[in-house]
């Protein structure tokens, strides 16, 4: 009996443990949520209008959040525009750029898919994204209704040895009985499938690539990756290379494949590494850095330059689709697109009839991109498979870095012998690409 009892008392005490414990943690998560969630009590202090924005475009590139919209108002009503990100404790102002038209403003954070919100920047917290219109009185708050039909995104910041910031970005919130975007963030262990970088060593296996004597495209790349990204963790970044085996054959679309294995990993930036060719001889050869459409080019200047001024190399002397020194942008021409119908025609499917010239001509650019940079594989050519990602709100910054000329033996001995300053040179440009490392 007394063994009973005993056994009685514990099993309370147990109880009583665990409804306390619970108790408990119900407290805490409710008040730790009211202390993240600082937009809770701004619909106290805030007064919306009553008309709303439309939003007609948002996406997130690289590491820059850029957004689009309209709203009627008479234009001489305001003199300044901006959309902020705002909570009880603070007001974030974004650098806006408007246009008057004749029913009112056109609004968007960036003209180039690579600029706008730099998200890596922004604080723990939760804040409501508002289109503050300031007047000589007084300053006007509009809700923004999204208006494309798109989802809430999502983002992880680049990561310090695996500690991240993740975004939601949450569309059609309800914040005053009106529609709004949310911006909810929060400190993270970066997941095991999300990557910051994502280095592809072009070619491989069968693809030798382009090949000089005994040297072959495919080998070096392979070597310049592996290295490149063994030094980038050591730098406290998280990075996914897309052939990991010198002698592997790697597909395009399917798992496993180079844009698969890249725009799965929701790495903020991708570099294929490549050497370039030419028919006959080049007697100058260079760097040439191949980039999308539309872009906000200085990271892009700064790798040629980096890597002609620290690996003692040259900027090509090639001029067909150049922007700067070094820097080079390939659209789809009026005659790729003619060939391309023809193709279609003939393998009867329907032609691709977004792809225009300003569509990046390079799938490892276009491809990663989703539908930012014009990604287009949607499985009806069968000769392909389907990039999953092809209309993703998310896109990979990605370059095609040619280190040189294989066929060039300047080039060619320099990049032989001087691997450690390409690296360094590399590296330098992604440390000035993260802000914050």
């Amino acid at each position: 009996m007394k063994k009973k009892k005993k056994h009685r008392i514990f099993q309370k005490i147990v109880i009583f443990f665990i409804f306390s414990l619970l108790i408990y943690g119900a407290y805490y998560y409710f008040n730790y949520y009211n202390k993240i969630d600082e937009t809770v009590k701004l619909e106290e202090t805030i007064k919306l209008e009553t008309s709303s924005a439309n939003i007609t475009n948002y996406y997130i590139y690289g590491t820059h959040f850029n957004i689009e919209g309209t709203l009627e108002i008479d234009s001489n009503e305001y003199t300044n525009i901006t959309l902020v990100l705002k909570n009880t404790d603070k007001e974030i102002k974004l650098n806006t750029v408007y246009n008057v038209t004749s029913t009112g403003i056109d609004f968007y954070l960036s003209d180039k898919i690579n600029d706008g919100l730099y998200l890596d920047d922004l604080e723990e917290g939760n804040y409501i994204l508002l289109l503050k219109i300031s007047n000589a009185k007084e300053d006007l708050y509009y809700s923004l209704t999204n208006t494309t039909g798109n989802d809430n995104i999502d983002y992880y910041t680049i990561s310090n040895n695996s500690k991240s910031k993740y975004i939601k970005i949450k569309q059609n919130v309800k914040f005053i009985n009106k529609s709004n975007f949310k911006f909810i963030i929060k400190k993270v262990t970066l997941p095991d499938n999300i990557y910051d970088i994502v280095i592809d060593a072009g070619h491989g296996g069968e693809d030798a690539g382009a090949v000089s004597g005994k040297y072959y495209e495919a080998n070096i790349t392979y070597d310049y990756a592996v290295d490149l990204a063994a030094e980038l963790e050591d730098l406290g970044y998280k990075v996914l290379l897309t052939r990991t085996d010198k002698n592997a054959n790697v597909n395009i679309y399917d798992v496993g494949g180079r844009v698969y294995t890249t725009t799965a990993s929701r790495a903020k930036l991708a570099l294929s590494l490549h050497l370039n060719s030419a028919d006959g001889t080049v007697s100058v050869g260079g760097v040439e850095i191949f980039t999308a459409n539309n872009i906000n080019y200085s990271f892009a200047q700064l790798l040629a330059d980096n890597i002609v001024s620290i690996a003692n190399t040259t900027y090509s002397g090639n001029d067909t689709y150049q922007v700067s020194k070094g820097v080079y942008t390939r659209n789809f021409s009026l005659t790729d697109i003619a060939s391309f119908k023809a193709e279609a025609r003939a393998d009867g499917y329907a032609f691709y009839d977004t792809i225009t010239t300003t569509t990046p001509y390079y799938y490892m650019i276009r491809e990663t991109g989703g539908f930012i940079t014009g990604a287009y594989m949607d499985g009806r050519d069968s000769d392909y498979g389907t990039n999953k990602y092809y209309d993703s709100l998310v896109g990979i910054e990605t370059y095609i870095i040619e280190l040189g000329y294989i066929i060039n033996d300047t080039d060619l001995n320099n990049i032989l012998n001087n691997e450690d300053l390409y690296l360094e040179a590399i590296i330098t440009s992604i440390n000035n690409y993260n802000k914050n490392k």
